[in-house]
């Protein structure tokens, strides 16, 4: 298992740090964890009126290496590009 950390970008910039992390098998659950992340955090916007579609995820590692960036957009897709085969 390996701590996978979730920093929210938002659209101007501004950095949200995860400070706590998920323990993850591997990067491509963490792509997945991503994912449902932003669907979540999407739906939960919409009903509140606001506009995070232009967020993204900044997945890094617990060495702070960045692993790979998901956008919001892309948890709405109906086949999103998976980044590990």
């Amino acid at each position: 298992m390996s701590r996978y950390f979730f920093h929210v970008r938002e659209r101007g910039g501004r950095l949200h740090p995860d400070d706590y992390g998920v323990d993850l098998p591997d990067a491509e659950a963490a792509f997945e964890e991503a994912l449902l992340g932003a669907r979540g955090l999407m739906d939960d916007a919409a009903l509140a009126g606001e506009d995070v579609s232009g967020q993204c995820f900044e997945v890094t590692d617990a060495d702070g290496h960045a692993v790979f960036t998901v956008a919001f957009l892309l948890a709405v897709e109906d086949e999103p590009r998976r980044l590990f085969h």
